[in-house]
């Protein structure tokens, strides 16, 4: 992800002359950009908080404020979720600096988050216990694991 290029820059430059930053693969073609996971994060403000005012005065303010926008992508080397990444003049020279990352940002606007369920961090544990650490360690074959992983998951949905 765009968070591994400041690292592979300083560890292994000549990693990146040879990466290419492009699409998902599917299984269909696609006539324009072809729609990508999106890492997103989340952002809460709990009804029951008693600075709800406050909160949303802050949060306001950070994602009104262009220079904070640049700084974050600048620090994080994360692209915030605008469509406009790719043609912001605002951004245009980070990007000419950053030709991965601005390739990272042609695709923001097709990215597609995960499901939006309160499980979610219970259902990417669960799948990496049940199945991706069982089928790296070899402590079940790739089929036990699927079902394993799939049982788990709808156990979490409550739908057995």
């Amino acid at each position: 992800g765009p968070w591994d290029i400041p690292y592979f820059t300083q560890q292994f430059p000549e990693v990146l002359a040879n990466v290419k930053i492009g699409p998902m693969i599917g299984e269909t073609a696609s006539d324009g950009l072809a729609a990508t996971f999106a890492d997103t994060k989340g952002l809460v403000v709990f009804k029951s908080s008693d600075v709800q005012a406050e909160a949303w005065e802050f949060l306001s303010w950070v994602f009104s404020s262009d220079d904070l926008t640049l700084l974050w992508l600048e620090q994080t080397g994360l692209p915030p979720a605008r469509g406009d990444l790719a043609d912001s003049p605002m951004l245009s020279a980070y990007y000419a600096e950053n030709p991965l990352a601005a390739e990272y940002a042609r695709y923001v606007g097709v990215a597609v988050p995960p499901a939006m369920i309160t499980q979610t961090i219970d259902v990417q544990k669960s799948m990496g216990v049940e199945m991706i650490e069982a089928i790296a360690f070899g402590t079940k074959d790739i089929e036990t694991a699927i079902g394993d992983s799939v049982a788990r998951t709808n156990a979490l949905l409550g739908q057995n």
